[in-house]
């Protein structure tokens, strides 16, 4: 009866070691699982990043945004509705850009030469006649 004793207490001893280790596998597998989505989600966000300054170049690339943009900065008042309309998108859109870029920044993604350089067009935006009017 004694053996038998042994035997049963035996068996609960290997079975929580084996449910010991299951857990210690089970944690390591989800540590490198967190780690692959925080990397590839810290990936996706600047990607989006680059999209947006990409799409903003694109737009002042087109000559209404380029006219809207430099001749509506300096001489707001002298504009049509059209022009302040198009002046007024080119605007959104970089804030959102600026916004964006300031949040990863934040977060570590985005060094501090790429945030001062966004930092800069900023200011310049910011000191126009047109951004004041904005």
């Amino acid at each position: 009866m004694e053996d038998q004793r042994m035997d049963w207490e035996a068996i609960g001893a290997a079975s929580e070691t084996v449910a010991a280790v299951a857990v210690c596998v089970t944690l390591i597998f989800l540590t490198v699982q967190l780690r692959q989505s925080n990397k590839s989600q810290k990936t996706a966000a600047y990607q989006t990043y680059i999209d947006a300054r990409t799409a903003l170049q694109v737009s002042l690339l087109q000559r209404e945004a380029n006219t809207a943009l430099l001749g509506t900065s300096f001489a707001p008042l002298s504009r049509t509705n059209e022009q302040l309309q198009d002046y007024h998108q080119v605007l959104h859109l970089s804030m959102t850009y600026f916004a964006m870029a300031f949040r990863l920044w934040k977060d570590g993604l985005l060094s501090d030469d790429e945030w001062n350089a966004n930092l800069s067009m900023l200011s310049e935006f910011k000191g126009s006649e047109g951004f004041r009017l904005w």
